[in-house]
């Protein structure tokens, strides 16, 4: 690459490089989280829909044992009839003993049928007494977690705003740097960018690209410290700047 400048203009490349390099990392930086805003949106709707879902379920199974209770009271109210129903044959002006019996059989019975229902009805309250405090503290948890949603989906929101409000900050103060650059550069930067999105210019540190980690042959490192020309890392292609420089790589 050709290079017609003069160390202080190579120096002003250099600063606006780096300064685009930073620009484009915290971009980068900035839309990888909003990228991650919506499964974590996902995720905190998820786990109160989960919650949600068991209290229907478990509200509707409260609702279920309150109809078989219901269902257990017409039914003793019906036998009760019945038994009445029976028992007022007897008074009948003629009976004869069997129909005496089979009357007294059938309301034996029937009194039975009463009992069997009222232990069926007993077992129902004792489950319904203990769902309903099992109720009472999972609609307590929902209502919680409720809270805690709202909260989370509000601070994400939040969040959200922020980045995009740095990141129109960033993409308004990009060109600034940008075309400030010779073509040659920027061109270079952009293919780079492509395979390294946020360290295209890196620091050498101990001898090293900061960027693949290998050591620098002599010739490179002396090119950096003249500052005389654009040096790049002969294993990786990266932009190298002197560590005192302070690239805006993240690297290093």
């Amino acid at each position: 690459m050709a290079e017609p400048w003069t160390k202080e203009e190579l120096a002003g490349h250099l600063a606006n490089l780096i300064e685009l390099q930073r620009i484009d990392s915290e971009l980068h930086t900035a839309d990888k989280r909003l990228a991650k805003i919506p499964d974590k949106e996902r995720a905190a709707r998820a786990g109160l829909d989960a919650e949600e879902a068991r209290l229907a379920a478990m509200e509707e199974r409260s609702a279920e044992e309150e109809r078989l209770r219901r269902e257990c009271e017409s039914e003793i109210r019906q036998c009760e009839e019945m038994i009445r129903e029976q028992e007022s044959q007897l008074y009948r002006a003629k009976i004869t003993q069997r129909e005496y019996d089979i009357i007294g059989e059938r309301v034996k019975a029937l009194r039975i049928q009463i009992g069997e229902i009222e232990d069926r009805e007993l077992a129902l309250l004792d489950q319904a007494e203990h769902h309903s405090e099992e109720l009472k503290g999972l609609r307590s948890s929902v209502d919680n977690l409720r809270r805690e949603t709202a909260d989370e989906l509000k601070r994400l929101a939040d969040w959200r705003r922020e980045l995009e409000s740095t990141m129109e900050v960033l993409r308004r103060d990009r060109p600034r740097f940008a075309d400030a650059l010779p073509l040659t550069i920027l061109d270079r930067y952009r293919t780079l960018l492509q395979r390294h999105p946020d360290s295209a210019v890196v620091r050498v540190i101990d001898s090293q690209c900061s960027g693949c980690r290998m050591l620098l042959v002599s010739q490179t490192l002396l090119s950096i410290n003249l500052g005389e020309h654009l040096t790049f890392c002969e294993h990786c292609g990266r932009f190298l700047v002197s560590e005192s420089t302070g690239a805006g790589s993240g690297q290093g």
